[in-house]
């Protein structure tokens, strides 16, 4: 993964925690992130990062060939690492 973790994590481990909570919460004490963030993504882009990071592109190339924001490579990155898409490689994430 893009991460090194010394814990193995259980599929679905953190899946829905704290959506029982949130509806104990009050209005104005919930707070819904990341609502700035593109999280769709056409196939051609993610097939285009892909190529890339098993090229060894860094971070910041792919960032000015894809021209999306850092935060919004950084997800898909994440979701791609999770799904096996992508594997770790010389660098990490920010690759040569």
């Amino acid at each position: 993964t893009l991460f090194r973790s010394s814990k193995k994590r259980k599929k679905n481990q953190y899946k829905n925690i704290g959506t029982n909570n949130i509806n104990k919460l009050r209005e104005d004490d919930v707070v819904i992130i990341l609502q700035d963030i593109e999280f769709a993504w056409n196939k051609k882009d993610i097939s285009k990062v892909k190529k890339m990071w098993d090229e060894n592109y860094s971070f910041k190339e792919i960032l000015k060939e894809i021209k999306r924001e850092g935060d919004e490579l950084f997800l898909l990155l994440l979701h791609l690492a999770r799904k096996n898409q992508i594997k770790e490689r010389v660098g990490f994430i920010w690759g040569k």
